[in-house]
């Protein structure tokens, strides 16, 4: 079964996690030009699929004018679907997305499509 990038580092439909702290630290290396999109998406073992969520994901965060805090959004969302505690109220796909749209909207900019 192939499940989307969220699926895997929400941790949720028993899809193979992907450690947050991990995502986010390649994902700012890929930002930053250390590593290359192919070197991405062989240490997380992405698919095609996840990699235009990775894509998408990219394009928001340059659409946030306010890159770190839309960032912490990005984080925090996903820690707060792995914890117990919180896990119900925070691994809906789409209200994810939903959110980091108007994260964006809210900070002026203009979110990319979905």
């Amino acid at each position: 079964m192939e499940y989307s990038l969220f699926a895997r580092i929400a941790g949720v439909e028993d899809a193979p996690k992907i450690p947050i702290h991990i995502f986010t630290a390649l994902l700012r290396e890929f930002a930053d030009g250390r590593i290359t999109g192919a070197q991405a998406k062989a240490l997380m073992d992405l698919t095609d699929a996840q990699v235009a969520e990775v894509q998408w994901l990219i394009s928001a965060i340059q659409a946030a004018p306010q890159k770190a805090q839309f960032l912490r959004v990005v984080k925090d969302h996903f820690y707060l679907s792995e914890w117990r505690e919180t896990s119900e109220h925070f691994t809906d796909e789409s209200a994810f997305y939903t959110k980091l749209q108007a994260e964006i909207t809210d900070q002026g900019g203009t979110p990319p499509e979905l």
